[in-house]
């Protein structure tokens, strides 16, 4: 079973995808996401955090990213900001129990 990825996961990807098109000379490939993505996805272009085209090809809607805006990189700053502390406070929280469970044994 694939792990479901939570919205700022999505996110993340999704802001680092439009940041990695913003530096490409390659033309806009349109891209159809998934059912939990592809709201995700046009909350962003629509919010202006990503630059971005919709179009319809056989299998339904599909988007094709263009660029991020600066309003975008700072999100994606804050999320990865956040991200980062959660798991730097969980690895702290394992530690302890480590450090904890050895003091324990003398």
């Amino acid at each position: 079973m694939e792990k479901r990825h939570s919205d700022e996961d999505i996110m993340i990807d999704v802001l680092e995808e439009a940041a990695r098109r913003s530096y490409s000379d390659e033309p806009i490939e349109l891209r159809q996401y998934g059912p939990v993505e592809l709201p995700i996805v046009r909350d962003l272009i629509e919010s202006e955090k990503v630059r971005g085209e919709t179009g319809y090809v056989e299998g339904g809607l599909a988007i094709g990213l263009e660029s991020i805006t600066l309003a975008g990189r700072q999100l994606r700053d804050e999320l990865l900001a956040k991200r980062d502390a959660r798991k730097f406070s969980s690895r702290l929280k394992k530690g302890g129990w480590v450090v904890l469970g050895s003091a324990g044994t003398l």
